[in-house]
């Protein structure tokens, strides 16, 4: 919101940021396990939800998480195959919920 409201961002390598990482931390997927893969893809369907009620351009992202949450939830054989997908193309170091990607995305 700081960047829409004309903040700027840059990026450096010179600062550090510690926090705690950890498979049960809201924050952080570690684990990559089925279900902190399903907390992910709920997580960034309200970000993109919240965010929708202050900027209209997050409205799409925020149905395309919403639908697939939903699709996720009620068909096991598509949840198996998202997850496995994500765990399969996760970055060793994930940013965020960066590995968590729509279907279109992931090739599902």
């Amino acid at each position: 919101m700081c960047l829409h409201a004309g903040a700027k961002g840059i990026f450096t390598n010179k600062t550090a940021t510690y926090y705690r990482q950890h498979e049960n931390n809201l924050a952080s997927p570690c684990g990559f396990n089925n279900r902190q893969i399903l907390l992910g893809v709920r997580v960034k369907r309200d970000h993109y939800k919240i965010l929708s009620n202050f900027y209209k351009e997050y409205l799409p992202l925020a149905d395309v998480f919403r639908d697939m949450f939903v699709k996720l939830e009620s068909d096991e054989t598509l949840r198996k195959e998202y997850c496995h997908a994500v765990q399969k193309n996760a970055p060793a170091m994930p940013l965020w919920w960066e590995s968590i990607k729509t279907l279109e995305e992931l090739g599902l």
